[in-house]
C-alpha cells in the first residue's frame, strides 16, 4: 500500500515522477478547493500515468466524502481486503456519527506509520505529536 505522502517522499526532484508528484500536489490543491469533479479527472488522469496513484484509495474515497455520499465512501473501503485501510474506515465512521469510530481511531494512535498515527490524533482531539 503506498500512501500519498510516501510517494511524494520517494520521489526524486529532477524525475518523471517528480512531474507526477507536482500533478498530484495540484490535483490535491483542487480537491481542498472543493473542485470535486475537477480534482477527479485529475485524479484520473494521473492514475493512468502510475499504478501506486491507482492504488491510493484515500482520494477515491476524500471524493465520495466531498460529495456528501458517506455511505458510499465507507462501501469503498469495506471492499478492501479486511483491515487494509483502518484509518479511512475510522474516518468514515465518524462522518458517519457511528460510535465505534473512536474505537477504531484510538487502536491506530500507536500506528507505525506516522502520518496514520497523527490523524488520527487529531480526529480524536489529542495532542497532535508525532512519534
Amino acid at each position: 500500500m503506498t500512501t500519498a505522502a510516501a510517494f511524494v517522499t520517494a520521489t526524486p526532484a529532477g524525475t518523471p515522477l517528480a512531474d507526477i508528484v507536482v500533478q498530484l500536489r495540484d490535483m490535491v490543491e483542487t480537491l481542498r478547493d472543493d473542485r470535486v469533479d475537477e480534482a477527479e479527472a485529475k485524479y484520473l488522469q494521473l492514475a493512468e500515468a502510475d499504478d501506486r496513484i491507482r492504488n491510493m484509495l484515500v482520494f477515491p474515497v476524500l471524493f465520495k466524502i466531498q460529495r456528501g455520499q458517506l455511505f458510499d465512501a465507507l462501501r469503498l473501503v469495506d471492499e478492501q481486503p479486511a483491515g487494509r485501510y483502518p484509518e479511512l474506515r475510522a474516518l468514515c465512521l465518524k462522518l458517519l456519527n457511528d460510535p465505534t469510530w473512536e474505537s477504531e481511531a484510538t487502536a491506530l494512535v500507536d500506528a507505525p506509520d506516522p502520518d496514520i498515527a497523527l490523524a488520527m490524533r487529531q480526529l480524536l482531539g489529542r495532542p497532535a505529536t508525532r512519534h
